[in-house]
């Protein structure tokens, strides 16, 4: 009984039969050597297709990552630009109302809290009972 019959003669360590030709035993021996290094290469070229693809996929990725970087720096820039001027507005309005203080008496007086902002009260005065009577049907 033979343990593995699909492999030739040869390689099961076993010389072909003496009634069978040479020619023939070299042909069958060919053969399945030609099938055995055709597997081999077609192994290879698909492991090396593999390998390839996974290359382009991380390289892909590695690619949009940097991208997605690079977005994120010119947001952060552009914030960045955004709160420097503002804060370079509020130096400048600081400065004007430095130079150019009230030097008037009632300005004095409104900044202290000894002065009082005159304010006429009424009807219309009062945001509630303005509302109220808007929205009342009665």
């Amino acid at each position: 009984m033979h343990w593995f019959p699909f492999l030739p003669l040869t390689l099961r360590g076993r010389k072909p039969p003496a009634d069978e030709d040479c020619d023939v035993s070299a042909l069958r021996l060919y053969q399945h050597r030609v099938l055995l290094w055709g597997g081999c290469l077609l192994s290879l070229a698909i492991v090396a297709g593999m390998v390839a693809l996974v290359l382009l996929q991380a390289s892909g990725f590695q690619t949009r990552r940097l991208e997605a970087l690079q977005r994120t720096h010119a947001a952060v820039e552009a914030h960045l630009v955004a709160a420097d001027a503002a804060h370079q507005r509020m130096l400048n309005m600081a400065e004007y109302a430095w130079r150019h203080r009230p030097d008037s008496d009632a300005a004095t007086a409104w900044q202290n809290g000894s002065a009082t902002l005159p304010a006429a009260s009424g009807w219309s005065s009062t945001p509630g009972r303005r509302a109220r009577r808007r929205w009342c049907w009665v």
